[in-house]
């Protein structure tokens, strides 16, 4: 939903959040602080979220390692590959950088 690194989705803060102007701006990134856009399938992921701690996706962070064993992928297949792979099959195809990072 996002093409973050999956440490950024694991270690979101709620008070990093904006959702009215639909932005995050991490903290931590392996690139510094950044700001980045959240599209409306991110957020209705975000909303359903109970606060239970300071991370919008709760203190277990396994729990999207376990979403993502039940794909079925080759064990050399994680989420930051394909988000590499998607972003090296749009430049081929000659999508814009905007385009793909919507």
């Amino acid at each position: 939903m996002t093409g973050w690194r999956s440490g950024e989705v694991r270690n979101l803060r709620w008070s990093e959040l904006d959702l009215e102007r639909s932005i995050a701006t991490l903290e931590d990134t392996k690139t510094g602080a950044s700001t980045r856009p959240l599209s409306d399938a991110a957020i209705t992921i975000i909303k359903r979220q109970k606060p239970s701690s300071e991370y919008v996706f709760g203190d277990c962070p396994d729990y999207l390692r376990y979403q993502w064993s039940k794909l079925g992928m080759e064990k050399d297949v994680t989420p930051h590959v394909l988000r590499h792979s998607f972003a090296s099959l749009g430049a081929d195809l000659g999508l814009a950088d905007s385009t793909m990072q919507d």
